[in-house]
C-alpha cells in the first residue's frame, strides 16, 4: 500500500518467497512464475486463459504441487474454473490470498502460503483447492468448486452448504469427516479430464439476480448474444412471472427463440410436494434448471462448459466434474 491506496506490487512474488525461506527450516524448490500481475477485481475469463495456457506449458509432473497466488475478490471463481480445467490433473494445486499485503501488520498471507505448501507436502492429495485463515485462528482447507466469495461484513469465505473440506493443524492436513466430502481414493479415482491448452472464451455468460422491480427490456440480447445465462431465484427457487415485462417465464421463452440456454438458479424446492404456482410457471418455460451447485461454481461452469468440446454444454452441465453438486 502507497499513499493509502492498494495496487499491485511486481515485487510480491520474491518477497513472499523469501519471506517465507527465513520462516522455515523445512527447505522447498520452487519454481516461480508470474504469468500476470493484477488486482483480482479487474480478472476477465481471458486471464484464465493466460494462467491456463502458462501452466500448461509446464512439464507438471515434475512438480509436487502447484501453489497460485490470487487476490481475494475473485478468488470462489477462479478456483471454480480451474477444478474444472485441471479435472483429474493428479496432482494438487492450491490457491491462496491474502487479507492485506505481505508484511502489512495482521496480515496472513504468509501463513496461507506456508500452509498450502505443506498441504502439497503433507496431504499429497490431487484436485484444486483452496486455503486460507479465517477470524477464528483456523486454516481452512476448501474444494475449490465449493468455495464461495467473502461475506461482507466479516471478509471470511465460507464453504457450499457449510461443508468444509478440512483443516491445516501444524503444518498436518485433518479432513472433515463427512459423506458429502470426497475421500482420497475419490480423488485418486477421478478419470483425467483436464481440457486442450486452446482454450478461448469467446463468448460471454452472466448471471442476473433476480429483484423487484426486474425489466427485463434493459438486457439487449440480439447485440450481446450471450452463450448462456445464470438467473438466480428466490430462496424458495420462485421468481416474477407477471406482468410480462418484468417476467422471467417471458425472458426464458425470448432466450429459448434466440437459441440461448437459460439456466434457472437454485432450483432445488422445484421438486418439492408442494410448489408456488410460479415455479409451476418457470418450470414450463424450458429453462434448464440447476440446484446443488454454488453460484460461483455455477457461473464458472457455465463459461468452461460453453467453451470445451468433451461434452454438449448441457451434459457438461450436469455431470459432476470435480465434486461440485451436493445433493
Amino acid at each position: 500500500m502507497r499513499g493509502g491506496v492498494i495496487d499491485t506490487d511486481g515485487c510480491a512474488g520474491e518477497t513472499l518467497l523469501r519471506a517465507f525461506a527465513e520462516s522455515t527450516q523445512t527447505k522447498v524448490v520452487f519454481d516461480a512464475i508470474q504469468p500476470m500481475s493484477l488486482l483480482s477485481e479487474n480478472l476477465l475469463p481471458k486471464h484464465w486463459e493466460t494462467l491456463y495456457r502458462a501452466l500448461l506449458a509446464r512439464d507438471l509432473t515434475q512438480y509436487d504441487g502447484i501453489v497460485i497466488t490470487h487476490g481475494s475478490d475473485t478468488l470462489p471463481y477462479t478456483s471454480a474454473a480451474f477444478g474444472f480445467l485441471l479435472c483429474g490433473l493428479q496432482k494438487p494445486v492450491v490457491f491462496v490470498a491474502s487479507n492485506r499485503g505481505i508484511g502489512e501488520p495482521g496480515s496472513n498471507g504468509l501463513e496461507n502460503f506456508t500452509a498450502a505448501v505443506q498441504f502439497v507436502q503433507n496431504a499429497g492429495l490431487p484436485g484444486v483447492f483452496a486455503v486460507f485463515k479465517d477470524n477464528r485462528e483456523h486454516m481452512t482447507v476448501y474444494l475449490g468448486t465449493r468455495l464461495l466469495e467473502a461475506d461482507y461484513m466479516e471478509d471470511q469465505y465460507h464453504s457450499y452448504a457449510g461443508i468444509d473440506f478440512g483443516e491445516m493443524i501444524g503444518g498436518r492436513f485433518f479432513p472433515c469427516a463427512h459423506d458429502k466430502n470426497p475421500d482420497a481414493k475419490a480423488l485418486f479415482a477421478l478419470p483425467k479430464r483436464v481440457l486442450a491448452a486452446e482454450v478461448r472464451f469467446q463468448r460471454p455468460v452472466f448471471y442476473i439476480v433476480p429483484h423487484p422491480g426486474l425489466d427485463y427490456a434493459l438486457f439487449a440480447l440480439e447485440a450481446t448474444r450471450p452463450a448462456a445465462i445464470l438467473h438466480g431465484l428466490y430462496h424458495s427457487s420462485t421468481a416474477c412471472v407477471e406482468p410480462e415485462a418484468h417476467s422471467l417465464a417471458a425472458f426464458a421463452a425470448k432466450c429459448a427463440r434466440m437459441g440461448i440456454d437459460l439456466y434457472l438458479y437454485d432450483c432445488r424446492h422445484m421438486t418439492d410436494p408442494g410448489i408456488y404456482r410460479t415455479c409451476k410457471r418457470l418450470l414450463a418455460s424450458g429453462a434448464q434448471t440447476l440446484s446443488g451447485i454454488s453460484r460461483e461454481a455455477a457461473l464458472a461452469k457455465l463459461l468452461v462448459a460453453y467453451h470445451q468440446e468433451v461434452l454438449s454444454p448441457r451434459e457438461y452441465m450436469r455431470k459432476d466434474c470435480w465434486f461440485e453438486y451436493i445433493i
